[in-house]
């Protein structure tokens, strides 16, 4: 994941942070579209950090990345 900079166990929305040319298409499950609770790994698998879905979406949404909601 080298876009990411990141090892392939450790893959989350995090990630984004360090895509700072923005050319990684973010897809998203929107069965999970308004969850009250979402739980990604910090960059690391050791670890799990807890977002409400609005926030999530500002984090997404602050990275600048493309984002697309798939029903899967």
């Amino acid at each position: 994941m080298s876009n990411l900079k990141l090892s392939l166990e450790a893959v989350s929305p995090f990630g984004l942070i360090n895509n700072t040319a923005h050319d990684v298409k973010v897809v998203i499950d929107g069965s999970i579209r308004g969850r009250e609770v979402l739980g990604f790994h910090p960059n690391v698998n050791t670890a799990t950090v807890w977002l409400v879905w609005e926030d999530f979406m500002k984090f997404i949404e602050a990275c600048g990345n493309p984002v697309k909601f798939v029903n899967c």
